[in-house]
């Protein structure tokens, strides 16, 4: 899971890049690993807890209402 969030972004960006797709992909891989030394526990959480806000946050409501039963059960 926590690749997909990374790397949905650099995914988007090499339908428009094809021809340099391989090194943009190397560049950010090599960043993202950078970057992550230097990040503590309450920010990595911030981060994800963001992100997953922002998945369901496009979810229809019964999208999100099935989810939340998926998970929680009836109510």
């Amino acid at each position: 899971m926590t690749d997909a969030l990374l790397y949905q972004e650099a995914l988007d960006a090499t339908e428009e890049l094809p021809e340099t797709s391989q090194d943009y992909m190397m560049m950010l891989a090599d960043i993202v690993e950078y970057e992550l030394n230097f990040l503590d526990f309450p920010t990595l959480v911030s981060m994800v807890k963001t992100q997953l806000k922002e998945k369901y946050n496009k979810y229809t409501y019964d999208e999100l209402n099935t989810a939340y039963n998926q998970i929680f059960g009836d109510v």
